[in-house]
């Protein structure tokens, strides 16, 4: 199982996107679990295989690379666009 966990200011605008993504991987049949966490929150996703980072919080990627560095974590800054 995938772990995801979607990091913004107060995991609020990210819970939406997560509903949105546990759907999708449930329509594709991928078995995943998202959450979302607030910034001050994200240093215990300890268990996650990929942080997903708000553009709100973009500052935080590089400390949260060199906390994780002994994990096989991918840290990403999420671009979130509406079509």
């Amino acid at each position: 199982m995938i772990h995801i966990v979607l990091c913004c200011a107060a995991a609020m605008s990210t819970s939406l996107l997560v509903e949105k993504m546990k759907r999708e991987a449930d329509y594709q049949g991928i078995r995943v679990d998202i959450r979302a966490v607030g910034v001050h929150d994200v240093h215990q996703a300890t268990d996650a295989n990929i942080i997903l980072l708000a553009p709100q919080v973009k500052y935080i990627k590089k400390q949260l690379q060199k906390a994780y560095q002994i994990y096989q974590l991918w840290i990403f800054l999420c671009v979130i666009m509406e079509q």
